[in-house]
């Protein structure tokens, strides 16, 4: 490091400004900090500024930066480059592009359930979900089991809601080759080296990663691109939502079912970041938090969406 070096943010490091602090993303290491009082100084006013600036600064007034400066780079927030090489670091608009018709799709799986099961499979097989998370609400039949194994796309969660399944049945639906774990209670179940594993699970308040952060700036990190069918068979974007588009008993080819979830109705709530929203637009884990509070429609009177509940991480 010499004087005439420029500071830089590391690729995996994004700085959030909230309530007159920073906080710093680390979306390698899957967390975030908040900046001590010097650290707060280089990143808000030294980011593309030489060392030379930086110890001026220091020696008329600005207490610690040096040290500060040294503690980044130990923790790879931020490095040191020559000031011909900036041009070799442009910087990139952080985009959120999702190559899916729907990323998540949660059904909620009882007796009804039964004859929806070569419709949901074939939905499935148009959508390409991501993600799939059932909700079973019963001791699933042995269709369920078949279902699971011919499943064509997708990664699947498995949640008991109350129920106790036993030893066998879950082992069994572990050894589906789709199925990566099973939720019961406070447990996560899962298959490694051919053995169940059971760990306590929460639900993070905050996923601090690159994908989270980056559809953040763009979309509703929870609403956006998310299908959700009831045990009637009854489709909606989300199943805090009211609005119902379809259901499974109308659904016959892949075109009415695209008329669904691109309608105004279902995807109404996908666009509403948390930038325009009163009270998370100056929240410093607003890039890391997947909320499920329903936006109101009428924004207030300084053009901020609002919520009928309070924020859970604040009350």
């Amino acid at each position: 490091m010499n004087d005439s070096q420029v500071l830089m943010l590391m690729p995996h490091i994004k700085v959030v400004e909230a309530e007159g602090y920073f906080i710093v993303y680390d979306l390698a290491a899957r967390k975030l900090f908040q900046a001590a009082e010097a650290e707060t100084v280089l990143l808000a006013g030294f980011i593309k500024k030489s060392i030379a600036d930086i110890q001026v600064a220091e020696q008329t007034g600005a207490v610690g930066l040096m040290q500060a400066l040294e503690t980044l780079i130990r923790d790879q927030v931020v490095f040191c480059i020559e000031a011909e090489e900036l041009d070799q670091y442009p910087e990139i608009a952080p985009t959120y592009d999702s190559p899916s018709w729907i990323e998540t799709l949660e059904v909620d799986v009882g007796s009804y359930s039964v004859p929806w099961i070569p419709k949901i499979q074939d939905l499935v097989f148009q959508l390409q979900p991501t993600a799939i998370l059932f909700n079973l609400l019963q001791d699933p039949e042995t269709s369920f089991l078949s279902f699971l194994n011919e499943l064509p796309t997708g990664t699947v969660y498995i949640q008991l809601d109350g129920l106790d399944v036993g030893a066998e049945l879950l082992d069994q639906l572990l050894r589906v080759p789709r199925v990566f774990g099973v939720l019961q209670g406070q447990q996560f179940f899962m298959l490694a080296n051919g053995k169940v594993l059971a760990r306590p699970f929460q639900i993070p308040k905050f996923n601090v990663n690159a994908t989270v952060f980056r559809q953040s700036l763009q979309y509703h990190t929870y609403f956006y691109k998310r299908l959700y069918i009831d045990v009637q068979g009854a489709i909606k974007n989300a199943k805090e939502l009211p609005h119902t588009v379809g259901h499974l008993a109308d659904y016959t080819t892949k075109a009415q079912l695209l008329s669904w979830i691109q309608s105004a109705e279902f995807t109404r709530y996908w666009a509403i970041r948390k930038d325009e929203c009163e009270e998370c637009r100056t929240c410093c884990f607003r890039y890391a938090c997947i909320d499920k509070r329903v936006p109101l429609d009428k924004k207030t009177t300084e053009g901020f969406y609002g919520f009928s509940s309070n924020c859970s991480y604040k009350k």
